[in-house]
């Protein structure tokens, strides 16, 4: 009985089959060409197929530059490292994908690098008035005192305080108080501009660190902001509402530490609060059967 050696046969098809089929391993193209051997009319036939059906996949007004290319695609092929003579439509087609993506991360890494900022600024800023928050303005404050400059500068630490504004709260409200707290924060800040910093500590406490100006100089600035808010003076549901504020002004020396230099300052307009109300109550007359003892 003859018995047929399917097992040998078999292999022995598929082994010369490979350059008739050019679905096999053998027939793998890269960049439009054979990669193995085989039949060399088959494979120019395949590939002018393969880039036929791939400049479909093309866009529209991409054709130019080099051998019918778009130019971008061209300087991002060279860019990359791609041969231009192996810059086939396909190749083309990968390299404008990729140039889109690069183009998508990027806005997405603006986006983020934007929202980034912004969420600093929400944090180290006051959101009523536009000023240094509290902390944000301490942690200048602190920095400035251990620097080494200090033993050569001139820095000035200045508090200010806007009077009366319990009464003018109970008195128009909490809406009317926030006004007067933007607008002293715009007048002031149109004395206090950068290099110095200003903050808002909250309640009814401003304080500027004053650059390069001395003691006196703060004083100066604080009459100067003292006459501008005289001017500034607005209605409010037919009441004139002013801001009457009180300033306090220290010097910065050597080795004060944030606390000392915060209460150094606030000595000193306390201080000033008192000799301004010890003025007010000596040019106001006081009611008949109104006794005040001293």
């Amino acid at each position: 009985m003859k018995v047929t050696q399917t097992g040998s046969s078999a292999m022995t098809s598929g082994a010369g089959s490979e350059s008739r089929n050019p679905a096999g391993q053998s027939a793998a193209y890269a960049y439009g060409k054979l990669a193995g051997r085989g039949n060399g009319r088959q494979s120019r036939d395949q590939s002018a197929s393969e880039q036929g059906s791939n400049a479909g996949n093309i866009a529209p007004g991409d054709a130019g530059g080099q051998g019918g290319l778009s130019a971008h695609v061209v300087d991002a092929a060279n860019l990359y490292g791609i041969p231009g003579d192996e810059i086939t439509p396909s190749v083309e087609f990968a390299v404008s994908r990729l140039m889109g993506t690069i183009e998508t991360l990027k806005g997405e890494l603006e986006r983020v690098h934007r929202h980034q900022q912004d969420l600093m600024r929400a944090a180290s800023h006051d959101a009523l008035t536009g000023l240094l928050g509290r902390k944000a303005f301490l942690q200048i404050l602190e920095n400035e005192l251990s620097s080494p400059h200090l033993q050569y500068a001139v820095r000035s630490l200045m508090f200010c305080e806007i009077s009366r504004m319990e009464a003018l709260t109970q008195r128009h409200g909490h809406v009317c108080r926030d006004a007067v707290l933007t607008l002293f924060s715009n007048v002031i800040a149109g004395f206090v501009q950068p290099p110095h910093q200003l903050g808002y500590l909250g309640c009814n406490h401003f304080a500027a660190l004053l650059i390069n100006v001395d003691e006196q100089g703060g004083w100066k600035r604080a009459e100067a902001i003292t006459s501008s808010l005289r001017d500034a003076a607005f209605d409010w549901r037919g009441h004139t509402v002013t801001c009457q504020p009180a300033f306090g002004v220290y010097q910065l020396r050597p080795g004060d530490t944030v606390n000392q230099a915060l209460a150094a300052t606030d000595g000193v307009l306390r201080s000033c609060r008192e000799m301004d109300g010890a003025r007010l109550m000596a040019s106001t007359p006081l009611p008949q059967g109104r006794v005040v003892r001293r």
